[in-house]
This record gives C-alpha cells, sequence and structure tokens, in this order.
C-alpha cells in the first residue's frame, strides 16, 4: 500500500486531524503510522513528513518528550533521502529542539542535497546552521567517507526502526 494513500485513511479516521493523532499518549501508533510511511514515502509525501516533524519539534521544546525519538530521527532520515537542501532548515530546528536530540542528530542528515549545495543554500538562509555546518565541514565531518558512514548507521537505525 502506498504510505500517502494509507496516512489519508489515517487522517481522515481522526476527522482530518493529523495533530490529534500525534498529541495521544499512544506513542506505538505514532510509530506504526511513520513506520509505514517510512517503508514507501515519496516527494509527495514530504508534506506529511514535515508536519509529523514539526508536532515533535514543538514537543520536544516543550519538554513533553525527553531524548531524541525514534519518529523525529526517522522524519529526518526520510528528509534526507529526499535530497532537498530546503529540509535541511527543518531538520537544523528538529535538531535544536533538545539537547539529546541535538547531540542523536548528525550534521551530516542536513546535507541531503549535497554538501556543497545545502553550504550554499544555508548561507544565505541561517547564519546559526550555516556557521555550525560550516565548522563542522572544516573539521572533515562532511567529508565523503563521513557521508557514507552515515549511510550506514542509516541502516542500523532502520533495524532499530522495525524492532520496536
Amino acid at each position: 500500500m502506498k504510505s500517502t494513500n494509507f496516512l489519508k485513511t489515517i487522517h481522515k479516521n481522526a476527522g482530518g486531524d493529523l495533530e490529534k493523532i500525534f498529541s495521544t499518549e499512544d506513542i506505538q501508533i505514532q510509530l506504526d503510522i511513520v513506520k509505514t510511511l517510512y517503508l514507501s514515502f515519496t516527494k509527495n509525501d514530504v508534506f506529511l513528513i514535515e508536519r509529523i516533524l514539526k508536532l515533535y519539534i514543538t514537543e520536544d521544546k516543550n519538554s513533553k518528550l525527553q531524548g531524541c525519538s525514534l519518529i523525529t530521527k526517522a522524519c529526518c532520515i526520510m528528509l534526507f533521502k529526499l535530497q532537498n537542501v530546503e529540509h535541511s532548515l527543518l531538520i537544523w530546528e528538529a535538531k535544536n529542539s533538545n539537547t539529546d536530540t541535538f547531540a542523536s542528530i548528525d550534521v551530516q542528515y542536513m546535507m541531503g542535497g549535497g554538501v556543497k549545495e545545502t553550504l550554499a543554500f544555508l548561507e544565505k538562509k541561517n547564519n546559526v546552521a550555516y556557521e555550525y555546518a560550516k565548522k563542522c565541514f572544516d573539521l572533515g565531518e562532511l567529508s565523503k567517507s563521513n557521508i557514507e558512514e552515515m549511510k550506514w548507521s542509516i541502516s542500523n537505525f532502520e533495524d532499530e526502526l522495525y524492532e520496536n
């Protein structure tokens, strides 16, 4: 089943209120939705991915959640895989939502649209995100081998996601 159709059904059953689904105490329902989305997401799903991530960013900032959730990380990885430099800003926002998330969401996740392209985009848009990413670049953290290593860590994350 295409993830978009599945999520539209879930969304419709919640009275058109995605926020209602993601404000419940039942984290398993939320995780099941994101797992289903993760399996077959496309560029057509970007709005849903962004909305879910924004809801989790708000929850993180309001201190309702501790740590970096699997849902936050899954959304950041999906945005990374969509390879759009504009997603770097939302991933940056997620990264900064709390201390645990800052440590768990690597700067490499922001580079889905390419390192040079993302740095150029960030330089025009956000000084703090750009300064951080540029510093990481200068330290070698955005080298080709680190990006390849990150892809390996995504594979490990996927194993963790589906164990839950």
